[in-house]
């Protein structure tokens, strides 16, 4: 389900209690920025792209950080798992993939399997491979970019271990 689904979590679970729901997001902003900044860069667009584009994608990404979470919080009881992070699913994905795995009902001997496919780079050949992607310079967020950013997070009551800038 797309992202923005987490609204339908609730209704799908009172038709249809047997389907397993889980809730994965990204856990630091920045890092989604600075992520959706790269692959920008690969379609050669203008330098105005982040003032003009990156800030109101950040501000939606904000918004609808801070529905997702509350609705999904709502509906809770309708997950199969706490949340899993994109960062631990990364950082620890035997774990990660581990308790997945068991909601699902999926043998835990494909696990090194799912690791070796999470290793591989799904893009490779394309514009937005790995190494593509490590060739595009990182977004520099100025000293008042931060400042306007974390005014804008903290106004929005978002958790700061999430969205400090």
């Amino acid at each position: 389900m797309p992202s923005d689904g987490a609204a339908l979590v609730g209704h799908i679970h009172k038709l249809l209690p047997e389907i397993l729901h889980i809730f994965q997001f990204r856990e630091n902003v920045e890092k989604a920025l600075i992520s959706s900044y790269k692959m920008m860069q690969e379609y050669d667009w203008e330098g105005s792209v982040y003032l003009n584009t990156n800030f109101p994608k950040l501000g939606k990404w904000l918004f609808g950080y801070k529905y997702e979470k509350s609705t999904s919080d709502k509906n809770r009881h309708c997950y199969a798992l706490p949340e899993v992070t994109y960062e631990n699913l990364v950082s620890k994905p035997e774990g990660t993939l581990s308790a997945v795995f068991d909601v699902c009902g999926i043998s835990k001997l494909l696990i090194p399997e799912a690791v070796t496919a999470l290793n591989r780079d799904s893009q490779a050949g394309t514009m937005l491979s790995r190494d593509k992607m490590a060739q595009v310079k990182n977004l520099e967020l100025t000293a008042l970019d931060r400042k306007k950013l974390n005014e804008l997070v903290k106004k929005m009551e978002l958790p700061e271990s999430l969205f400090h800038f």
